[in-house]
């Protein structure tokens, strides 16, 4: 490669990518309007709810109290009517005549009783009508004050009311403010009321949720920046050896350069697949393929460097396995698993590749004699980054490729975007392992 090349390939490597920063989200504004305020609200709800309380009392009133007071006097008049004409009999020995009144020989009453208006009944059309009109002006009056009253009351109510909701709202929106701060740690207190109490539980849950992905970005950058170290500081240190004259550059030497920048090339890609397997922005190319062909082709093109290995590889496949998938998912799953299996078998070991279906599921198991999992290390084995550690020792010390420690997580995800499930099983240490790939059937 001629120096020019050479250097526009550095430039390509060590110049920074830029990433355009997501838009900041802005919130909307708060209205400052006071009718918009809860507090306001919660007041002028009280005031509204005992302005049309008193309405319709008054109303009601009105309307039936004259009707009842005229039926309790039409009652009152008839009665009095029977004991008067009852009265007025007896007095004049069976003739008729008018009630209450002693007639004299000639047969005429006297002045008197014509002038004795107090035996008589009250004609409804003047002291009735006068009583009704006093009886509704003081409906009316009192009526007037008790919704003066009642609005007060209301409003003195809805205010105390309103502060004590208001002061829970305020302590809640104190919590909250903390936490946007970026401290998670905050605890949100929990007011008496049962709906804000539910409210604060469910802020305290995402606050939970908060703090625990921002764990895992701290985690995850670390991880990344130490994955990245390792093969930057191989490559970093042949270059620096060659151009001191250390080392030679020969093909040896360059062939070492080459698999650390491989090593970051796929280390990307993974990176890449595992976010968005994990922020759910994979998309699945589902079809129906021969399941079993599809574990023939992804074996076979391991096969080779499984054998310079020095590793047995035996396949039991169940022939015309059909099933819905995305295959290059799949294939990846696969890969996966056998360049796990590869990393944990020394040579001389077995990988064994059986799958076998029913009416209900299709398992892919791919077992090995290698160096077998710790009851810890089957709990850990699918976080991202996590590497057995008798594996991890053995491999550096021969200078191996033991992946970038995510292969598994991504399989698992993917399994499950299948609506499937990737488990791990193991005997012990030096007993090998087994992972156990298993799909939904393709039903007819």
């Amino acid at each position: 490669m001629a120096s020019s090349d050479r250097g526009r390939v550095s430039a390509a490597v060590v110049a920074p990518v830029a990433v355009a920063a997501p838009a900041a989200v802005v919130a909307p504004a708060a209205s400052t309007s006071p009718h918009r305020r809860l507090s306001v609200q919660l007041v002028v709800s009280h005031l509204l709810v005992a302005v049309v309380a008193m309405l319709t009392t008054g109303a009601l009133v009105l309307l039936l109290a004259p009707q009842r007071f005229n039926q309790l006097g039409q009652q009152g008049w008839a009665g009095q009517n029977t004991g008067g004409q009852n009265t007025g009999a007896q007095d004049t020995g069976g003739r008729s005549g008018t009630p209450g009144a002693r007639a004299d020989s000639s047969g005429t009453l006297p002045d008197s009783a014509e002038s004795a208006p107090d035996l008589l009944p009250t004609p409804r059309g003047t002291t009735g009508e006068l009583i009704n009109a006093q009886l509704h002006e003081a409906i009316v009056h009192s009526l007037i004050w008790g919704l003066v009253a009642g609005l007060i009351t209301a409003a003195l109510l809805g205010f105390l009311l309103s502060r004590r909701l208001m002061e829970s709202i305020n302590t809640v929106r104190s919590a909250t403010r903390v936490l946007a701060t970026g401290n998670y740690t905050a605890r949100i207190p929990l007011p008496r009321t049962t709906e804000l109490a539910h409210l604060g539980a469910d802020i305290q849950t995402m606050a939970n949720q908060l703090a625990d992905t921002e764990q895992r970005r701290m985690q995850l950058l670390g991880e990344v920046g130490h994955e990245m170290r390792t093969p930057l500081t191989v490559i970093d240190g042949q270059v620096e050896a060659m151009i001191d004259g250390v080392l030679p550059m020969d093909e040896a030497e360059l062939t070492i350069i080459a698999a650390e920048s491989r090593r970051l090339h796929r280390l990307a890609n993974d990176l890449s697949t595992l976010s968005k397997v994990e922020e759910g922005r994979i998309s699945l190319e589902l079809q129906e393929v021969d399941f079993s062909q599809l574990i023939n082709d992804s074996t076979a093109r391991l096969a080779p460097s499984i054998m310079d290995a020095g590793i047995t590889l035996n396949r039991q496949i169940q022939p015309n396995i059909q099933l819905i998938v995305d295959p290059e998912r799949i294939a990846q799953i696969i890969t996966n698993l056998l360049t796990n299996a590869r990393h944990a078998t020394p040579a001389g070991g077995t990988i064994t590749v059986t799958c076998e279906g029913d009416n209900d599921a299709v398992t892919l198991t791919v077992s090995d004699t290698g160096e077998g999992l710790t009851p810890e290390d089957q709990e850990r084995i699918f976080e991202r980054f996590y590497r057995v550690p008798q594996m991890a020792s053995r491999s550096t010390g021969a200078r191996q490729d033991t992946g970038s420690g995510i292969g598994l997580p991504i399989s698992r995800k993917l399994a499950e975007y299948h609506s499937g499930s990737l488990t791990v099983s193991s005997p012990g240490i030096g007993q090998g392992a087994t992972f156990v790939l298993e799909l939904p059937a393709l039903r007819a």
